[in-house]
């Protein structure tokens, strides 16, 4: 990723993130601060995620 975009991702996703809880969304977020697109970032967060997809891709066959 260009590393002068990078700077602008943060702010626009605590932005969202702001945006689709003002009227009542549900959203899960974990901002870090400014980073790279660097894979330790991303196995860190797919780490985290990987239990709430796998509860997402399964629901239909528990009946959820």
């Amino acid at each position: 990723m260009d590393p002068d975009v990078e700077p602008l991702c943060e702010p626009m996703s605590e932005r969202l993130v702001e945006r689709v809880r003002a009227p009542g969304g549900d959203v899960t977020s974990r901002l870090h601060g400014a980073g790279r697109h660097t894979w330790p970032y991303w196995e860190r967060e797919l780490h985290a995620a990987f239990p709430m997809l796998v509860d997402t891709a399964t629901a239909d066959r528990r009946g959820a």
